[in-house]
């Protein structure tokens, strides 16, 4: 077990998740002001969705090193 790899991957995916979230959280309120149609919303949480299983991913190969 690589404690570093963990920590790097636990890190990287904090910040991601964080910038993520302020461009989503961004989105919802241009949806609610009518600039942005639920598409776009749908888009954005497939996106993360994506990462989320990404991150997951890479969080347990480095638990398997």
């Amino acid at each position: 077990m690589n404690v570093y790899t963990i920590l790097a991957v636990a890190l990287f995916a904090a910040v991601f998740l964080g910038v993520y979230g302020a461009i989503y959280l961004d989105a919802i309120s241009s949806y609610k002001r009518g600039d942005l149609d639920w598409r776009g919303i749908r888009i954005l949480r497939l996106g993360l969705y994506g990462h989320l299983t990404i991150f997951a991913i890479l969080a347990v190969t480095a638990f398997l090193i």
